[in-house]
């Protein structure tokens, strides 16, 4: 699901998101990705939808 750009400034974007699916559980991997990122993803339509969804813990 991303990245979906060559060319980021921020390195987080360029994180691998993927949905993985395992009979009929689904899980969504975000990696760092960081709200542009997130916001790409839902643009382009990604059924988002899982079962089991990681997400990133932000820096303070």
């Amino acid at each position: 699901m991303a990245p979906n750009k060559e060319k980021y400034t921020e390195k987080n974007n360029y994180s691998i998101v993927t949905k993985i699916t395992f009979g009929e559980v689904n899980m969504l991997l975000t990696g760092d990705a960081e709200e542009l990122s997130e916001k790409e993803i839902l643009d382009a339509g990604f059924d988002v939808k899982a079962d089991i969804f990681k997400v990133r813990t932000p820096r303070k």
